[in-house]
């Protein structure tokens, strides 16, 4: 008898505090599913019990976006579905905390310790507030498409490709927005041309692998360590359009030695960066990696940039190595590329270099200085004497400061042309004989007065508002350690300010297409309000206009009436 007093006592309590009838089906509260999201919340505290009516609300709201979303999803074909996926997910929450601020309180009640809350969202409202938002949303989208496009067409990629980005952002968010829109509004939201993800998508990952960098000049140089290389080193970057591989102008690119960033820049009309670099560092050899650096691209095209990235190497040396711009013409002035190629070759080998930017130039003449017949195995045979005559001297003066001479002998069945062209594959370089040349010259004196002369130049150039002519003369500053001390110290300067002014001109850029952005997206908003407010005043002129059919209708029928009477 005890333990039946007991289970009554306890289900009384229970009873006497259980949750409102109208928390177990908010239904019943007179908020219909059809017109509302309603849901309610419990908790120890008011706010406890707020925060998870909202909550419950925000599942349902979610939920129907999601449905649509997952709808949308299996109709496209993308190559990174984990990112997109994400990406609309995210979508859908902004999508979901956003309208959540038109939800009320319709209903409190505290039960015990619990207290029961009723929150509720009217779909017309949502839908109300949701058009507000899609038709500014959606004229700022097309319009960074339709920038993008045209950037395209004016070989400007890097704008193309932040603006289909800023695009695919934006759409996201904007589709997410439709589907609850679409949901609650039983027909989608007009669009007035096809731009989806999986278009922009396929977009960005075709420029994005367009893109190729790549070292076209100043690979495989020798320098001491400590010195600038003589050459820069010339990364260029290109795209394929029609076929064809077309320069990039103002594309950011780093320069990274030892997982260092060591210099930035961008590339120039002819889609060119030129890296005037140091070789550092007692290991034989050294490199260099350029790296286009585009950080507004998202990591899921990173696939994609495989041309982003290319090395350029050099040799270090104990001393600095002598450079020529080698000529070899014959007596007629004509080019003698066979002899150029046999001296090129031999010079390097015994240990110089060849150089545009040396202040020395190595000038070779080729003559034929004796032709005879000799008999040979059987049969007469043309022997022909080939003579390259090679003099050093100085561009910045012309001044002769070595001469070196070498003769090659050619036999031939034929004739003499053919011996003549046979000579010229036996031209070689005595690395004794030219060695003593050069010494006999003094180059190194030479090569560090042209070196105190050089940056005497850049800082002349550099004074008068020339700093770009002024780093490829600094580029010829090899000899003389404080003269290379001081060219690096300019170089360095020079760099940094010309880096600050490319980004403050990138960032201009950036901000006046971001200012049109934002006058667009103005521009829909406010036409938008003034359409709203148009058919406000529309509706209110049709109230009016039908109350002043009734009254007279009213007026008519009480003439009639009095017609009647009488």
């Amino acid at each position: 008898m005890k333990k039946v007093t007991l289970f009554l006592l306890i289900l009384g309590v229970t009873m006497l505090f259980a949750a409102p009838v109208w928390y177990d089906n908010p239904q019943a509260a007179g908020y219909p599913q059809n017109a509302y999201f309603v849901a309610g919340g419990v908790g120890t505290t008011q706010e406890e019990a707020r925060m998870d009516a909202f909550s419950n609300i925000a599942g349902q709201m979610e939920t129907t976006v999601k449905d649509q979303i997952s709808v949308l999803m299996t109709s496209i074909q993308v190559n990174d579905a984990e990112f997109f996926s994400e990406v609309m997910s995210r979508a859908s929450e902004v999508t979901v905390e956003g309208n959540l601020k038109g939800a009320e309180i319709v209903r409190r009640e505290q039960e015990g310790n619990n207290h029961y809350i009723l929150i509720v969202l009217e779909k017309d409202k949502v839908i109300t507030a949701m058009e507000a938002e899609l038709k500014p949303l959606w004229e700022t989208i097309t319009t960074l498409y339709d920038n993008a496009q045209n950037s395209v067409k004016d070989g400007n990629l890097i704008a193309a490709i932040e603006d289909y980005v800023s695009a695919e952002q934006m759409i996201t968010v904007f589709y997410s927005k439709k589907s609850l829109y679409d949901n609650l509004s039983g027909k989608p939201y007009p669009l007035d041309k096809t731009i989806t993800f999986p278009i922009l998508d396929s977009e960005i990952r075709s420029l994005v692998a367009g893109i190729k960098l790549e070292v076209v000049d100043g690979d495989n140089q020798t320098a001491k360590s400590g010195s600038m290389l003589l050459n820069p080193i010339v990364f260029e970057v290109t795209t394929k359009l029609k076929g064809e591989r077309v320069p990039l102008a103002n594309i950011p690119v780093a320069i990274i030695q030892d997982k260092d960033v060591i210099q930035r820049g961008y590339t120039d009309s002819d889609g060119k960066y030129y890296a005037y670099l140091t070789a550092t560092g007692n290991d034989e050899r050294g490199k260099f990696t350029g790296r286009i650096n585009l950080n507004q691209i998202p990591k899921a095209y990173s696939k994609q940039a495989k041309g982003f990235e290319e090395t350029a190497t050099y040799t270090v040396v104990q001393q600095t190595p002598i450079a020529f711009t080698l000529s070899v013409t014959d007596t007629k002035g004509n080019p003698m590329p066979k002899v150029f190629d046999k001296v090129a070759k031999g010079v390097t080998k015994i240990g110089y270099m060849l150089s545009d930017n040396s202040p020395l130039k190595l000038e070779g003449i080729v003559d034929v200085i004796d032709t005879k017949e000799i008999e040979g195995a059987g049969a007469m045979q043309t022997m022909v004497t080939t003579e390259v005559s090679l003099s050093l001297s100085t561009k910045f003066n012309n001044k002769v400061v070595g001469n070196y001479t070498t003769e090659a002998k050619g036999l031939s069945k034929k004739d003499a042309r053919d011996a003549t062209n046979k000579s010229y594959d036996k031209v070689t370089i005595s690395k004794r004989e030219f060695n003593e040349m050069i010494a006999d010259a003094n180059v190194d004196e030479v090569l560090a007065s042209n070196s105190r002369d050089r940056l005497a130049e850049a800082k002349k150039l550099y004074t008068t508002g020339n700093p770009r002519d002024a780093l490829a003369v600094l580029a010829s500053v090899t000899h003389g350690d404080a003269e290379i001390k001081e060219a690096q110290q300019m170089i360095t300067k020079i760099r940094k300010e010309l880096n600050a002014a490319d980004a403050a001109r990138r960032q201009a850029a950036f901000d006046e297409r971001e200012k049109k952005r934002q006058l667009e997206l103005e521009k829909a908003k406010l036409q938008y309000e003034k359409d709203t407010m148009q058919m406000v005043l529309d509706s209110e002129r049709d109230k009016e206009a039908l109350e002043v059919e009734k009254i007279k209708a009213k007026h008519q029928k009480k003439n009639i009436n009095f017609i009647f009477d009488f």
